[in-house]
């Protein structure tokens, strides 16, 4: 996974060593001097700028006042985009600083890394742990504090709608139909909220047959109604069973917060207050709650 490796004495100003892998560019390579160094590891790292920061400080002063102060290993992740490609690669810079016993120089030992897939696995795994595990959507609490901060911070502006979404009659079908069934109605809403939100917005599974979906920045009224009616014809949805298509439909609350005018509580209050509205007046319909309900 080593991309180049690098052994240079800061005392002797000289690089002792270099090995360059297929990943490290051959003109790169080819001009690089222990004075222009740092120049040709910028130009390597030419799509980040906090990368270069770090480059640029990595002077043979600044290296050796680090020995001194008993700091000799350093590390530094960053994001390089290949621009033939556009490919977006995870590459960790790591330096080590020892001192020769035979003459007392100090030596700086550098490693160029490719730490691509551990990265992405790693966020794999961390994305797991907040997931449903039957739908892969964000899981109750997870859901919740995405939300709550979201709120809090970014989503201080502008107009958001929070939708409360929940199964018409799930326990009947539990209870009709036997879980099976009920698991595959529940695993279908979920494949459809994730088609029919934005990457985005923050889609969660509350428990059951109860769902959470914090729209972001709708802009209008005119949209969020849109939205709703969109969604409302996407769950009426039909599932295989051995007594041949079953039909079900869902009941949509919604709560709609304009530059932090409402808090978290107050938005699932009123969803859900809308959703149960729905529910005793005919169900298989959505409600809004604005300002003013």
């Amino acid at each position: 996974d080593t991309i180049a490796a690098i052994m240079m004495n800061l005392d002797q100003r000289k690089i002792e060593k270099f090995r360059g892998s297929e990943l490290f560019p051959k003109e790169l390579e080819s001009k690089l001097t222990y004075d222009n160094l740092r120049e040709v590891l910028m130009e390597y790292l030419n799509d980040d700028e906090e990368a270069l920061d770090y480059a640029q400080s990595m002077s043979t002063k600044v290296l050796k006042n680090c020995y001194e102060n008993n700091k000799k290993s350093m590390h530094y992740e960053f994001i390089k985009i290949w621009h033939d490609s556009g490919k977006k690669q995870w590459i960790e810079l790591e330096l080590f600083l020892r001192k020769r016993p035979e003459t007392g120089d100090v030596i700086a030992i550098g490693y160029l890394k490719d730490i691509d897939e551990r990265v992405r696995e790693k966020a794999r795994l961390e994305e797991m742990t907040h997931q449903d595990q039957m739908t892969g959507l964000y899981h109750h609490e997870y859901t919740m504090n995405a939300i709550k901060n979201y709120l809090r911070g970014e989503g201080r502006e502008g107009i958001h709608a929070l939708m409360m979404i929940d199964l018409d009659d799930f326990k009947k079908i539990n209870d009709t139909y036997g879980h099976i069934i009920g698991d595959k109605v529940i695993v279908e809403m979920a494949k459809r909220l994730k088609i029919l939100f934005r990457k985005t917005d923050i889609i969660g599974r509350f428990g059951g047959d109860e769902f959470v979906v914090l729209m972001k920045n709708v802009g209008t009224m005119e949209r969020i109604e849109m939205k709703a009616e969109q969604l409302r014809e996407q769950l009426l949805l039909e599932v295989e069973s051995d007594e041949g298509p079953l039909r079900f439909t869902s009941c949509i609350g919604i709560s709609i917060c304009e530059d932090a005018d409402k808090t978290y509580r107050e938005m699932i209050e009123e969803a859900d207050r809308e959703m149960y509205k729905m529910k005793k007046s005919g169900k298989n319909n959505y409600s809004i709650c604005g300002k003013d309900c």
